[in-house]
């Protein structure tokens, strides 16, 4: 069965016990695959060509790994990044703490909207027209963000696995039908 979202973005969190020596990784690793310029930003960017990765390692034994589609895809993005420090004889933990931070999906809700309706039909929506074409709403459970769109387009963010985006497109459509904002066309006949 087709989702009714997909993943544009995962951000999965590594931590090991241990902190990197990242000037070290910069003089160990070709140029054209780290970046570090801790004045400006203090981790190292890594990047990888095939698959396409980028991370960002950070001196406290934290390493960020955002662009994946896929809890499975982040943690292949994770396990690559483990083997190439690994090749280079970089001291680390080979066990992290491996979990994921954020996850963004876009979507189309199964049917139109009264989008005018939603800011007072809904409790926790910001709708500043002027400022942002679509309506951010705030779900408690699973707790994630959702921007709607008048096109009955939407956004989910915030969510940590997967099964939060089902549950929060299914709570979603359940507080649009309850209070009538779904406009549904009639059958044809």
């Amino acid at each position: 069965m087709t989702k009714p979202y997909t993943i544009v973005n995962m951000i999965a969190r590594a931590v090991f016990n241990c902190q990197f020596d990242l000037d070290r990784i910069c003089l160990e690793f070709p140029s054209s695959t780290v970046g570090y310029d801790p004045e400006s930003f203090p981790g190292l960017i890594y990047r990888t060509k095939e698959p396409k990765y980028t991370s960002l390692i950070f001196k406290s034994g934290k390493m960020i790994c955002p662009g994946d589609k896929s809890e499975e895809e982040a943690k292949k993005h994770v396990n690559r990044v483990i083997q190439d420090l690994k090749k280079y004889n970089i001291p680390l933990d080979e066990n992290p703490q491996v979990d994921t931070v954020n996850i963004v999906a876009s979507g189309k809700l199964p049917y139109e909207v009264d989008f005018e309706k939603i800011p007072y039909a809904l409790t926790k929506v910001i709708y500043e027209p002027q400022m942002f074409p679509g309506i951010i709403h705030d779900i408690d459970d699973p707790k994630v963000t959702v921007l709607i769109f008048s096109n009955s387009k939407i956004v989910i963010a915030g969510a940590k696995k997967e099964t939060d985006l089902d549950r929060a497109f299914e709570k979603l459509c359940q507080e649009l039908k309850s209070k009538n904002i779904f406009v549904i066309p009639p059958i044809s006949t």
